[in-house]
């Protein structure tokens, strides 16, 4: 019974992380694209810096299911 419930409070702090990856990850982008609107920096750039955030996310996500490394 107590191991149910550790499960379902772990539960709840995993997607609280998730959650909070999935805003990091919107609020780089919306900035990335509005230095890219106010001239900064080239439509490459953008592009190039919007892939690099999400393999950041993609290396979170790939912790989250291999704690072993």
């Amino acid at each position: 019974e107590r191991r149910k419930d550790m499960v379902k409070v772990a539960s709840r702090y995993a997607e609280a992380c998730r959650v909070a990856i999935r805003n990091v990850r919107r609020d780089g982008i919306e900035t990335i694209r509005k230095a890219e609107k106010e001239g900064l920096i080239s439509e490459d750039s953008r592009h190039g810096q919007e892939n690099d955030v999400q393999n950041e996310k993609n290396g979170w996500k790939y912790w989250n299911n291999n704690p072993e490394g």
